[in-house]
């Protein structure tokens, strides 16, 4: 039994690598970890119908293993970010403010034409009408189109016709995500003079966002 139980933890953590290295792209809408409970358990099942010799325990014990160590990995990337990046990987911007991110293309192996395909299955019909392409943490590819290429909004009717692109997260869950702040070409002393302005600090904010128009958008943190 203890035999079964680590070889289904060994098996388990080099699915997870192995699938993170193949990249977020093969993952469709699942997870790393949702992915390879899947597969887990899809074959932890038919231990017992496949051999009737074979005790139930024996499937039984490995499921609710990973049942556990799903569990657990949720927990630790909520309350561990860096875990989380690890497991997950992090959002990558392939199209910033129009221009192509050849090297983020490269290193998430997504071949031009595949960003092309999903350009146009959001609705666009051109590379150069991208203000925005972003590679979720789920493989999926968001796209968000400049003002010229977009469909007409109410406000552009009221003669708003700024484009402001992408909303960044400067600050998630009291955490500051650095790589953003340097996007926006923002300090970490900026930061820190716009919540001092508010009476605020890092740790009493959910999210603060910032737009390319820097508009600012805030939620504060619940308190227990």
């Amino acid at each position: 039994m203890i035999t079964l139980l680590i070889r289904t933890i060994i098996i388990y953590a080099v699915l997870a690598f192995a699938l993170r290295i193949m990249g977020k792209r093969q993952l469709g809408e699942l997870e790393v970890s949702e992915l390879i409970i899947t597969f887990m358990l899809s074959e932890l099942a038919t231990i017992p119908i496949a051999d009737t010799e074979a005790p139930l325990l024996n499937a039984i014990a490995p499921i609710l293993l990973l049942l556990a160590l799903e569990g657990m990995l949720s927990f630790l990337t909520i309350k561990l970010p860096t875990f989380k990046k690890l497991i997950y990987g992090k959002p990558n911007i392939l199209i910033y403010e129009g221009k192509l991110n050849q090297k983020e293309l490269s290193r998430e192996r997504i071949e031009l034409s595949e960003l092309i395909c999903a350009i146009r299955q959001n609705g666009v019909s051109s590379v150069e009408d991208v203000n925005y392409a972003i590679l979720e943490e789920n493989g999926k590819i968001s796209i968000f189109p400049k003002a010229d290429a977009a469909p007409v909004t109410p406000q552009q009717l009221k003669g708003n016709t700024d484009d402001c692109g992408v909303s960044l997260p400067l600050i998630i869950d009291r955490r500051i995500i650095k790589e953003n702040l340097k996007l926006r070409g923002w300090s970490p002393s900026r930061l820190q003079k716009e919540l001092s302005e508010r009476r605020l600090n890092p740790k009493d904010v959910f999210l603060f966002a910032l737009d390319d128009c820097e508009n600012i958008y805030i939620i504060k943190k619940e308190r227990k």
